[in-house]
């Protein structure tokens, strides 16, 4: 079964960092305007290598010119827990 999760997007930070945010949704700070495609990009690949998927197995779903976006993780075997150690945050 593939990992969704849902991720609101903060531009123009110096650098990519995660954070617990509202909801249980996380926050994702990325060094583009947070509606670009830059951006969506970024986001994509830093999932990808966090997890250690190919970034071909994680799409953005929901959301694609928002700054909420609903993103899935098509490997079964990663969990929201894979999700949440690999990008060094702690379950809510």
């Amino acid at each position: 079964m593939p990992c969704e999760f849902d991720v609101h997007v903060v531009g123009k930070a110096g650098h990519v960092k995660w954070a617990n945010g509202k909801v249980g949704r996380l926050e994702c700070y990325v060094t583009h305007p947070p509606l670009s495609d830059a951006a969506n990009k970024e986001l994509i690949k830093h999932i990808a290598e966090a997890v250690g998927v190919s970034h071909s197995k994680v799409q953005i779903i929901h959301g694609i010119e928002d700054q909420h976006k609903k993103i899935k993780i098509s490997d079964h075997h990663i969990t929201m827990d894979t999700v949440l150690q690999a990008l060094g945050l702690k379950a809510a």
